[in-house]
Order: C-alpha cells, then structure tokens, then sequence
C-alpha cells in the first residue's frame, strides 16, 4: 500500500442545452431587412448632405448678386439721375428672369424697398430687412429657400439688403 491518498474525481453531469436552429426565412427577412434600413440612412444622409451644399452654393450667389448690385443701390439716392429707381428696377427684373428666381426684392439701410419683382412689396419699409448681416443666410420653408444678405460697397459699408425666394 501507498501513502498516498485519492482523491476521488468529481462527478460530471452533461448539460445539454436545447438548441433550435432559426428558420432560414426569417433570417432571410431579417438580413433583407437590415439591408434595406441601412441602404434608405444611406440615401437620406446623402440628400441631407446634397442639400446642405445646394444651399451654400445658394448663398454665395446671393452675395455675389448682393455685391454687384451696391453701386445700383447708391445710385438710386442721386439727384442728378432721378431715373435711377427705374435702371435698379430693370437689373432686378433681368435678374429674376435669368435665374429663374420667384423674388427679388432690394432695400436701402432703413428697409424702405427700392425695386423688387413682387410688386405686393414695392414701396414699403420691410422692418425685417433693417439688420440683415452679411453674408447671407437662408431659411427653407416649403420647398422655397429664402436668403437675405446686406448689399455692402468694397469698403464693407452697408448700403441696402437684399431677399431672393426661389424654389429648388
């Protein structure tokens, strides 16, 4: 006989789990599913991106217009050329057919509109065009982006505002 001393094994029971394989249809449907989901986030991220970009490049034409339009806007307080009110009026006009815009309305420093496509407008002081900064900022409101931006000589003296509608 031995010193030694055994000690006896433990006793193992074997758990078997029950196991049910899913049914390969509704996996299908499951990974269809998710697939879907994923591909429709993926198309609505690129139009919220796509849209983001239309409107920046929005805004910076409107500045561009907003910049070519300070010396017209000086203009139209002369005293010698009375009928510069007339000339702004015609490059608004000619603006708003080659752009295909809805609107186009043009103010001085006080609000008090100085030629504008939507005739509802002409010859009324626009309270909401008074502090308008540059550059320009735009709102979308069924389906119509609306800007404003000031109308600034070079020397970045604001001389008038400018509201441009369109619809994209």
């Amino acid at each position: 006989m031995s010193d030694e001393t055994t000690t006896p094994e433990p006793e193992t029971t074997e758990v078997v789990a029950k196991y049910r394989a899913p049914n390969p249809t509704v996996q299908l449907v499951g990974v269809v599913a998710a697939g879907i989901l994923a591909f429709a986030l993926l198309v609505w991220a690129q139009g919220v991106r796509t849209g983001a970009v239309r409107r920046e490049a929005f805004g910076r034409g409107v500045d561009g217009i907003a910049a070519s339009l300070a010396i017209p806007v000086i203009e139209t307080g002369s005293r010698v050329n009375p009928n510069r009110g007339a000339r702004l009026q015609a490059i608004v006009d000619s603006i708003q057919r080659a752009a295909k815009l809805q609107t186009i309305t043009v103010t001085d420093t006080n609000g008090n509109v100085l030629a504008s496509t939507d005739t509802s407008v002409q010859g009324q002081t626009l309270k909401d065009m008074i502090d308008v900064k540059s550059p320009s900022t735009q709102k979308e409101t069924d389906g119509v982006i609306e800007a404003l931006t000031s109308i600034e000589t070079e020397g970045g003296n604001k001389v008038g505002a400018l509201r441009i509608k369109v619809k994209l």
